[in-house]
């Protein structure tokens, strides 16, 4: 069953960590958030630990009006 297992938010640390299964591999999707929004993404294998992926956002993106 892929999805997302389990969510867990931490305020005090500004993350949020998703335990997901995609394609039978458990990863752990750690974002870094701000107040105001989310800026970057680890995609952690849940097994082993090894980082498989890192996207990072733009900080400061603008609104078109």
């Amino acid at each position: 069953m892929d999805g997302i297992i389990d969510v867990y938010l931490s305020p005090e640390l500004n993350l949020a960590l998703i335990l997901d299964e995609d394609d039978g591999y458990l990863t752990y999707e750690v974002i870094v958030v701000t107040p105001a929004r989310a800026i970057m993404e680890l995609d952690i294998d849940a097994g082993t630990g090894a980082l498989m992926e890192m996207e990072e956002w733009e900080c400061c993106e603008e609104e078109d009006d």
